[in-house]
């Protein structure tokens, strides 16, 4: 078995829709108010606007083979 680590690192708006849907499923499962919601969402945006947006996604890779019979 072989287990990688990786990070995808996004530096540009191409990913903006996916972090504020995080954003608003927080606020509709109650974990945030909606005017934190707002007011991370309009950062974001205004990061975005300005070319200063860093999101880094963590993720594992794994691959192994079943033992022969």
């Amino acid at each position: 078995m072989a287990v990688e680590a990786r990070t995808g690192v996004f530096t540009d708006g191409r990913l903006l829709p996916a972090v504020t849907g995080i954003a608003r499923a927080a606020a509709a499962a109650g974990a945030i108010i909606a005017e934190q919601e707002r007011a991370w969402i309009a950062g974001q945006e205004e990061r975005a606007a300005k070319d200063r947006r860093l999101l880094a996604i963590p993720f594992f890779v794994a691959a192994a083979a079943r033992p022969a019979r």
